[in-house]
């Protein structure tokens, strides 16, 4: 078996191998629920929604919420 192998089969790698991939998977959620708050930005402005009420509804800062909307071309 070589030594790759071995420290494959350690306690402290297989710990740490889940923790890592425990942190990406939240990672992913995290991003995603960003892009679906910025595809929300876009619906809520063409509804007529000021950037500042966005803002509170999602609970983004305004300015992020206003480089959305400029470059989605509102």
């Amino acid at each position: 078996m070589s030594m790759l192998n071995l420290i494959r089969h350690t306690k402290v790698y297989q710990e740490a191998y889940e923790e890592g991939r425990a942190e990406a998977i939240a990672e992913w959620i995290e991003k995603g629920k960003f892009q679906n708050k910025l595809q929300t930005i876009a619906l809520l402005l063409k509804l007529g929604l000021s950037v500042q009420e966005v803002a509170a509804r999602l609970q983004l800062e305004a300015e992020t919420v206003r480089k959305v909307a400029e470059n989605d071309g509102w």
